[in-house]
């Protein structure tokens, strides 16, 4: 200790509210005393003699003290105020972020889930509860066509409020029906007649009103034509005339329909209506046509959530028409076979080009795959009633040529799956989640894959950092109460640590080379052409979170190590007592650690989620471990080169100098052995596991102990007051980096996310475009190119 300190105190006692600024002019005079005893030292005087000179030569203890009151009452002012401003705002805005980042995220999802699905019945209260937060600017209009009538009492009467409005749109009429289709929520679809009362009509008023709205549509006449159908016949399928058929390469049992006939009159009735369908242009409901004109009304999304959503809405696309014409079609099959079982081959046959004209009407009106499949599957109906009627008419030449158009047909969609499907292995591996999903049932489907994809890896950047901010708190958190409780058990005021200010160039220091740094190079290599971004998430997801980890492991030891290094020397500056010389040989188990962690990041190459759960499981716990131990060892190293035990510092206690460091060793290796020797993470049953992971585990116990009692018996140096005092600051250091980085982050991720959802709503509704997209336009042109020239308009009679 110096000899002036009692001299020092007293003159500095009035800089006490400042305890910092204190002990820097303590420093500061500390130093000036010694530099002036020196100089009489070399005079001659004796120690004593120079001592005393040397206090005579610093002046008046009291003007002293006066003269640093008033130089540092302004700048004790203002660090009181920067003080107090930290302290009530920093915590809280650390805090604040996070509930933005995370509740953003819920809030912006609960608007888009309003935007896209207000739907009173189906609605969580939660979200009702939020109405009032979501300003879509869409006009009164615009919501009763894209919602109905919220007011309504029955999703039938919701539809209907919108064709009430407008009277002479055939499109909103066909909604209405389509929804009137699916009863009153009691009778299903197929109980309904003509006679069946919907939303206080009979089905029968209902289709009349479609014929004069639409005049052209020849769907109205097929729905009516089923609902005489099911009042006049019933429809089963035949066994006797079963068969089974070869296709591509597989036997396939095909059973053909019959029919029993209770009204005659109803059903000449029904055949009537199907011809009148036949005749005209077209026939359909509208409902993709439906779907993009209200979504064209609906706001853009903003979030991720909302493109789900407007995906969601256009699975949820009501296409009750397509199990009507199927009907049809089995109906007309099954009277096809009974005229041929009568000896009526011309009848039979006058009804095949009835179902082939359904299939056409059908195909031309198709947007997505499923309608486009149900009119091939109708085409099939026809194609095999044709063989039926040759065989039962004994014409067996004509049957043959018959089937042999039904085989044409078969072999032309399997050949369009099998030309499509020689990529689909790299369309699924860089789609998504999403959308890889949906690319093996659509041959040679085609859409900008990469927006779904960077969309989903900006979600989850979203989350790494909501949740990143969480761990940063709660350790605040943690310090922050390590912090009063050593507060508490100091004995006095000047062994009370003290909060560090390490000044502004040094704390850019920390946020440049501790966060910025590697934050920069871990986006470099995800925009790098060997990123696993390349990929999706379907693939990548176990890739990402080696990521996550190793920026996360990069970024906690970049900062430990340039934050330690400032403490240090701000500790100097003040005087206190710290390391002599930075260890950095201390440092090296950590880096070791890292090295190994990148070298198994790097080695997960062929590592992709469709491996088995067990596999996958071991390579989590692999990364977790190194990971983990990574961190241990870098913090370890850290307060070793102070001299100070972790929980030594934190609490006070000896267990943790028994404790930690053999723990820390066997962590390290038993994941050094295994990485070199995988005897453990291959082991073929969980007791050899054991077996190898105690064996590798043992030595790193040996060592750990070993240096516990190099530890005990080394000399060591009174940190107390400056390991408190790292202690103390680094509480309100990582909660004001943990800010300033979400403030550059996280507006960044929140605008590319709605950047990205806004390039995909520009796609339009996918489900809308299925045909469009992939190779099944091939299919829809061979099922309509007899009808291609009198109906070409149909299907963009109600594009807006």
């Amino acid at each position: 200790m110096s000899g002036f300190r009692d001299l020092v105190q007293r003159v500095t006692q009035r800089l006490g509210v400042d305890r910092e600024l204190r002990m820097e002019v303590a420093s500061e005079l500390e130093d000036h005393l010694e530099d002036s005893e020196a100089e009489f030292l070399r005079a001659g005087e004796s120690p004593e003699q120079a001592r005393d000179s040397a206090v005579r030569a610093f002046g008046d203890e009291a003007e002293i003290a006066e003269g640093l009151w008033e130089a540092n009452r302004g700048r004790m002012k203002w660090r009181s105020v920067m003080t107090w401003t930290v302290r009530m705002t920093l915590m809280p805005a650390a805090v604040l972020l996070m509930i933005i980042v995370l509740g953003r995220m819920s809030l912006q999802t609960a608007m888009d889930y309003e935007a896209y699905l207000r739907n009173p019945d189906q609605t969580p209260w939660a979200m009702r509860l939020m109405y009032g937060l979501s300003d879509s600017g869409m006009s009164e209009e615009a919501h009763l066509i894209v919602f109905g009538d919220l007011d309504a009492d029955s999703e039938i009467a919701r539809e209907r409020a919108i064709w009430e409005r407008f009277p002479d749109d055939p499109m909103y009429y066909a909604n209405y029906v389509s929804r009137a289709l699916l009863g009153n929520g009691y009778r299903t679809a197929d109980e309904m007649t003509l006679q069946t009362e919907v939303d206080g009509r009979t089905m029968a008023s209902i289709m009349a009103r479609g014929r004069e709205v639409d005049p052209e549509n020849g769907m109205y006449d097929y729905l009516e034509a089923v609902l005489l159908v099911r009042e006049a016949v019933t429809i089963e399928g035949d066994e006797s005339l079963a068969k089974e058929m070869v296709r591509s390469g597989q036997r396939v049992k095909m059973t053909p329909s019959k029919i029993i006939v209770h009204d005659p009159a109803l059903m000449a009735r029904a055949e009537a209506m199907i011809r009148e369908g036949t005749e005209k242009p077209y026939a359909t409901l509208y409902p993709m046509a439906m779907e993009e004109h209200r979504q064209s009304l609906l706001p853009e999304p903003q979030t991720f959530f909302g493109v789900y959503l407007r995906m969601t809405r256009g699975i949820q696309v009501l296409l009750p028409a397509l199990s009507q014409q199927r009907q049809l079609a089995r109906f007309l099959q099954g009277r096809a076979l009974q005229h041929a079982q009568a000896g009526e081959a011309e009848q039979a046959l006058a009804c095949v080009p009835l179902i082939e004209r359904i299939a056409q009407q059908q195909a031309q009106e198709s947007r997505c795959a499923i309608e486009l499949l149900v009119a091939y599957s109708i085409q099939e109906t026809a194609n095999w009633s044709r063989i039926l009627v040759y065989e039962l008419a004994g014409d067996d030449e004509r049957a043959i040529s018959a089937r042999e158009i039904l085989d044409e047909h078969w072999a032309f969609y399997d050949g369009i799956k099998a030309e499509s499907g020689h990529d689909l292995s790299s369309k699924i591996s860089q789609a998504g989640i999403t959308m890889a999903s949906m690319i093996p049932a659509i041959p040679g489907y085609e859409t900008d894959f990469g927006a779904w994809r960077k969309i989903e890896y900006a979600v989850l950047d979203q989350m790494a950092l909501g949740f990143g901010l969480l761990g940063v708190n709660v350790l605040v958190l943690c310090l922050s109460c390590f912090s009063l409780l050593r507060l508490w058990r100091a004995h006095d005021r000047e062994g009370r640590p003290t909060l560090l200010w390490i000044g502004w160039r040094r704390i850019i220091l920390v946020l440049g080379l501790g966060l910025v740094a590697p934050l920069a190079v871990m986006m470099l290599w995800w925009l790098s052409p060997w990123s696993s971004r390349t990929y999706g998430l379907n693939e990548s997801l176990t890739w990402v979170w080696g990521d996550y980890l190793l920026l996360i492991c990069a970024m906690v030891m970049c900062f430990g190590g340039v934050m330690a290094w400032c403490l240090h020397e701000r500790g100097r500056e003040l005087g206190m007592v710290v390391p002599q010389r930075f260890a950095k040989w201390s440092l090296l188990p950590g880096v070791v650690m890292l090295g190994l962690l990148l070298l198994y990041r790097l080695s997960m190459g062929d590592w992709t989620s469709s491996h088995e759960p067990d596999e996958a499981f071991v390579m989590w716990l692999g990364l977790l471990l190194l990971a983990g131990s990574a961190v241990v060892a870098w913090v370890g190293g850290l307060w070793w080169w102070m001299n100070a035990g972790l929980t030594e510092v934190l609490l006070g206690g000896v267990l943790a100098r028994v404790l930690i460091p053999p723990i820390v060793c066997t962590i390290l290796m038993w994941i050094g052995l295994s990485f070199l020797y995988p005897g453990t993470l291959g082991a073929p049953s969980m007791s050899e596991f054991v077996l190898a992971s105690l064996a590798y585990s043992l030595p790193g116990l040996a060592i750990g102990f070993l240096w516990v009692v190099v530890w005990l018996t080394s000399p060591r140096l009174d940190l107390g007051l400056f390991a408190g005092s790292v202690l103390r600051s680094l509480g309100p250091v990582v909660a004001a980096c943990a800010v300033v980085v979400t403030l550059i982050v996280g507006p960044w991720l929140m605008w590319r996310e709605a950047s990205l959802a806004g390039q995909i709503a520009s796609q339009g509704l996918l489900f809308g475009q299925e045909v469009e997209r992939s190779d099944l336009w091939k299919l829809k042109e061979r099922l309509i190119e007899e009808d291609r020239g009198d109906s070409s308009t149909a299907g963009r009679r109600f594009q807006r």
